[in-house]
């Protein structure tokens, strides 16, 4: 009998202190969102979706967002290997990474070496459109960003949804 495959599991956005003031209209925040395989084997073709927050405004395009991707392990954002979409309205983006060994997200394997993690930045301008409208970051607010890994796979070229076979990844 063959052994038994470990299979990926992909952890959404895991919290990051975001603890956020001082902030004015037209300030650049920025957004880091974290993505863990905490599997013990490799996640290829991981799709990930974010929603613009309440209170920024929405880029005009997906390169207006500047999004920047790094391994876990290194301070140099990744050149490629993925795709990166904005919404029709500018309200949610698609960042699909290929499906090829060089963007798999390592499984966890406990060495610590940051190849099972990714860590994805971008930013948006904090509205200042009007003052008694609700969808400005006021003082005192919160904001809720949400971010979904709503695709991977376990193998090179897969094209099975591991989210469907193995349930939906978490998501923080």
């Amino acid at each position: 009998m063959p052994p038994a495959r470990r299979r990926p599991t992909v952890s959404g956005a895991v919290p990051i202190d975001a603890n956020l003031s001082g902030i004015d209209g037209g300030d650049l925040v920025t957004f880091a969102l974290t993505v863990y395989n905490t599997g013990g084997s490799n996640a290829y073709g991981i799709s990930l979706k974010d929603t613009i927050p309440t209170g920024f405004i929405k880029p005009a395009d997906a390169a207006a967002l500047n999004l920047k991707v790094y391994r876990g392990n290194s301070s140099t954002a990744v050149a490629g290997g993925y795709t990166l979409a904005l919404a029709p309205g500018g309200d949610q983006f698609t960042l699909v990474f290929d499906n090829t060994l060089a963007s798999a997200l390592a499984g966890n394997r406990g060495d610590g070496n940051g190849q099972d993690v990714y860590l994805i930045t971008y930013q948006l301008t904090a509205d200042s459109s009007a003052v008694d409208d609700p969808g400005l970051v006021i003082a005192g607010s919160t904001q809720t960003n949400t971010a979904t890994v709503d695709f991977y796979t376990g193998q090179v070229g897969q094209t099975t949804d591991w989210t469907i076979k193995f349930g939906e990844p978490t998501d923080t």
